[in-house]
């Protein structure tokens, strides 16, 4: 399966970590694009709100 986390606090990034899947952050929470992003930015999207992901977006991440 190829899956990818969305979410907008860090701990969402933690859950993309521990699985080594992409993870798309969105700044509609209260945490900043620093705090969003992995150390190793490979498989890793900083959107405004989810409203501007797309599919295309998605695949880019594999």
């Amino acid at each position: 399966y190829n899956f990818v986390i969305i979410g907008d606090h860090p701990k969402d990034r933690e859950i993309a970590e521990m699985l080594n899947c992409p993870f798309i952050g969105v700044l509609t929470g209260f945490h900043n694009e620093k705090q969003l992003k992995l150390d190793d930015n490979s498989n890793v999207l900083i959107l405004n709100s989810v409203n501007d992901i797309t599919i295309d977006l998605i695949n880019s991440l594999f």
